[in-house]
Parts: structure tokens; sequence; C-alpha cells
């Protein structure tokens, strides 16, 4: 089985968060000793500020902790995207670029644009739903599969249960989503 379209370059931006997730574990482990840190560096600066008597007050940091900063990495996302497609077109890369997938017995294999890839399915750890696209972790590298290259649902279940069919146990075990999504709907 296979699926052809295309692809821009960045669109699965969005999807990013759920595959960090599932590359490095819950980002707790990441975002609660970052805040613990920042406040600790915001109560030793209001400290500092007692001390030598110049205190805007501990609010104002709280307030540029909980809301500019957000608001900060909101803009500075969007323009990250805008700045690498630039990038990008300034070396003579086109943003949109074919994406070919073709699953067979012995392998799972991904063209994009003029790159080549093939993965045994022992490389591939699972399979999961991320914004619009279903993504294959090969040894921890994303491969994506936009929902909308399918022509309709049940050839996005066919295309899924003979992935599945061809990964590992442990693999499939770590997909609980995907064969959910495969078999609804299957005798």
């Amino acid at each position: 089985m296979q699926i052809t379209g295309t692809i821009r370059i960045g669109e699965a931006n969005a999807a990013c968060r759920k595959i960090g997730a599932r590359q490095r574990g819950s980002v707790l482990w990441i975002l609660v000793p970052s805040i613990v840190l920042g406040f600790g560096v915001f109560f030793f600066a209001d400290l500092v500020q007692t001390w030598v008597n110049f205190d805007i007050g501990l609010p104002y940091w709280i307030v540029i902790l909980c809301v500019v900063y957000p608001a900060f990495i909101f803009v500075v996302r969007k323009f990250s995207i805008w700045r690498f497609r630039k990038r990008l077109t300034g070396k003579g890369t086109p943003l949109d670029m074919p994406v070919h997938m073709t699953v067979s017995p012995d392998s799972l294999s991904y063209e994009l644009a003029d790159v080549q890839q093939r993965a045994k399915w022992s490389a591939v750890s699972e399979l999961f739903l991320a914004k619009g696209y279903w993504i294959f972790l090969v040894q921890s590298s994303p491969w994506f599969a936009p929902k909308r290259l399918f022509s309709d649902e049940g050839a996005e279940r066919a295309f899924l249960r003979d992935a599945l069919s061809n990964m590992t146990d442990a693999a499939r075990a770590r997909s609980p989503d995907a064969v959910t999504f495969a078999q609804a709907g299957n005798p």
C-alpha cells in the first residue's frame, strides 16, 4: 500500500509537541524544573532588590513570567517558521515537496522530494496521530503521513492495518490509538 501527495515545509510544526513527548517523555520533566528555577531566580532578584533598596515588586516579575513570556514564545514560534521557510527558499529548496510512503512486507519506505529512506519494520517503534498526521517513529525520527493524502477513511484504515500488521508486537502495543482506529468498522 502507498500514499502520495505534497507536504509543505514547516506545516507539521504543530505535531512537534506530541512527537517530542513520544521521543523524550513527559514535558513535565523539563517544565517543572524550569518553572522552579525561574521562580527561584525571581525570588532571588526580589531579595537583592530589597537589599539594595530598589524594589519594583515581585508581582511585576510574576506578570512577566506568566503573561509576557508565553506570548513571546508564540510570536517567536511563528517567526521562526517564517524565517526557516525564507532561508530554505533562498537556498533554492522548494516549500512544497512531494511525499510518497510505501508499506511493504519487509520495509517502510519514505520519499520526500529527492530524499529516499527505507526502514525495516524492526526500526519502527510506534505509530500515532498528531495534529492531522500519522507519525511513524523510525528510530526516533518522525516520518509523516498526512491524513489528507488518503482518499477516504476506509483507505486510511486499510493503510494503517497494513502497516500495523508488519510492525513488531511491541511497536503495536505502543500504538493503541492507531490499532483502535485501524480496526474500527472491521469485522
